[in-house]
Formats: C-alpha cells, sequence, structure tokens
C-alpha cells in the first residue's frame, strides 16, 4: 500500500484531502499540531502525529514512516494574522516548508506537492491570471508563500526532489471557520447583517473543497511544475450576499464599512492549465457549493 505524509491534515483542506487519499486506497500519515485544525477531523483510519514541523523529532518521524508521497498544507491560513506578525507568519510559512523539505530531501520520493496560494499574484493586470503571470505579492501573506515556493523549487534543482506545486484560489465549505465566505455563511446563519467592504464590487474567484481536493490527488498524481486550482470564474461580493439570500429564502440585510486601501479589485485566476496537463476542472457550481455549507453547518448545530 502506498503512503502519503500530509502535514497540516487536520485543518479544513487538509482533513478533506486526507478523507480522499484514503477512500483511494493509500496509507495516510498527518502531521499537525492542531494549532488551527481539529483532531476530531482526522479520520480514526488515518494515523495521526500532534507535532510542529519545526520539531526536531521530524525527522525521525518521516524516516520511519517512508511516505511514497508527501502533501505539505502546513502553514499559517490566515491573512490577516500575516499582517499582524509577518515574522511569525514567515517562520510558521517559510521556515516550516523548509523544515519539511530537509527531512524528505534524501528519501526516495515520487512526488512532494506544495499547496500554495493564488494570492502570490497580488493585484494582477491580467484576469483571469494565468501561470505565466509574474507573482507581484502585495502583503505579508503572499510574500511567504512564493517564499515557500521558491525554497520547493530550490529542492527540486539541488537534490532532485520530484516537486508539484498548486496555486489555490479563494477556497469554500464545509469546516472552513475563517475567510469571508465562512463570516457570510454564519450570518446567514444567524440572519445577521452581510459585512461588504467599500460598495461590494470586488470581483472573486471561489472554489467549493471537493473540486479543491480532486485538484490536489490530480496534481500530486500527474503533475509537474506549477498549476492554479480555480474556478476561472468571478462573482462579486455583492451578488455573493444576493446568491446567499437566494439559497436561504430572504432579503439579506448589507452592514456597508470602509474600503480597504489596496485590495484587489479583481482576482480571478485561469484554469487551462490544469485542464488540459491533469484533466481536471471545477464541477461544483457555486450555488450548489454554498447550499451544501449551509447544510453541513446546519446538521453540526444539530449534534
Amino acid at each position: 500500500m502506498l503512503k502519503v505524509l500530509v502535514t497540516g491534515g487536520a485543518g479544513f483542506i487538509g482533513s478533506h484531502l486526507v478523507e480522499s487519499l484514503l477512500r483511494s486506497g493509500y496509507q495516510v500519515l498527518v502531521i499537525d499540531d492542531l494549532s488551527s485544525g481539529k483532531k476530531s477531523w482526522v479520520p480514526k483510519s488515518a494515523k495521526f502525529t500532534q507535532l510542529d514541523v519545526h520539531s526536531p523529532k521530524l525527522v525521525d518521524i518521516v524516516k520511519k514512516f517512508q511516505p511514497n508521497y508527501v502533501c505539505h498544507l502546513a502553514g499559517n491560513p490566515v491573512v490577516s494574522q500575516a499582517q499582524v506578525d509577518p515574522a511569525n507568519d514567515a517562520a510558521i510559512t517559510v521556515v516550516g516548508t523548509v523544515n519539511i523539505l530537509q527531512a524528505v530531501k534524501n528519501l526516495n520520493l515520487t512526488k512532494f506537492l506544495y499547496v500554495s496560494s493564488c494570492a502570490v499574484y497580488g493585484n494582477a493586470s491580467q484576469s483571469p491570471t494565468s501561470e505565466a503571470i509574474p507573482p507581484e505579492p502585495d502583503s505579508a501573506y503572499a510574500m511567504s508563500r512564493l517564499s515557500a515556493e521558491n525554497y520547493v523549487e530550490y529542492y527540486a534543482n539541488s537534490f532532485g526532489l520530484p516537486v508539484v506545486i498548486a496555486r489555490l484560489t479563494r477556497v469554500f465549505g464545509p469546516r472552513q471557520l475563517k475567510g469571508a465566505m465562512a463570516r457570510f455563511v454564519q450570518s446567514a446563519l444567524k440572519n445577521e447583517s452581510f459585512e461588504l467592504v467599500g460598495r461590494g464590487e470586488q470581483v472573486r474567484d471561489w472554489l467549493y473543497i471537493s473540486d479543491t481536493v480532486a485538484g490536489l490527488q490530480a496534481a500530486l498524481l500527474h503533475g509537474s511544475g506549477l498549476y492554479n486550482l480555480s474556478s476561472s470564474h468571478g462573482i462579486s461580493m455583492r451578488e455573493l450576499v444576493l446568491t446567499f439570500g437566494e439559497v436561504m429564502g430572504m432579503v439579506p440585510k448589507v452592514n456597508y464599512v470602509a474600503p480597504i486601501v489596496g485590495e484587489p479589485m479583481n482576482s480571478v485566476f485561469s484554469c487551462n492549465l490544469a485542464r488540459r496537463e491533469l484533466n481536471w476542472q471545477a464541477e461544483v457550481p457555486l450555488l450548489e457549493g454554498i447550499r451544501l455549507t449551509l447544510k453541513w453547518w446546519k446538521e453540526q448545530k444539530k449534534l
């Protein structure tokens, strides 16, 4: 049985990826310090070690497990936290990535997958933004993600590590606790006002979690180089609020707040390369993804 090591496997995206890998017949080891993830999200059939990727124990644990594949998702998931404490963000995301690369560089890996973010493009002039557009990170979060990517490529070039990088657009779905979509979900469930920045004209690209996981597995098994995983479709934040109203059968209340200086107005990303090389594209419509997410949260409240 092939083995997969997943760092950050107790988090929102990581836990869904672990479930999918187990269904596909892999043996999975999750390493997570539970700083943002939850142990209850890790399936019982997966092996689990609570550990910070900075720990000196990491090398021995990895060596003992002898993974065929590594999926590295451990890192700071919150953009605002990176802005407040960029040094800590870099320590978690950049140094943590170097540590796991060091731990696996001498193993006979089939593939090392680094899960990055489309935030590295910054306020790109082209939309949808393709992988050919040079990154222009304009936040601490984006800079640390791009730095981690550079280290991944360095280990590929210097040590022959087989790598693939997946840049994710804005992902949403069950278990997501942070971010704009998560706040909108809670506003809908509590019948509270939706908070919109400026006039809500910012256009965003949203990808449901099951599509995200399918893309990550396709990249892990068939990819090399760099891929955007996105829906390639944009919707304004104001239209997104109206979509929630449609799903909930209500007229949403809106609270407008001051615009954020420098915030990108159009963040939509091309997934044409992933479509061609990985035979992957988003399948779940935004409306259905929101419906499934709201259903999950309602079920949690019944437990």
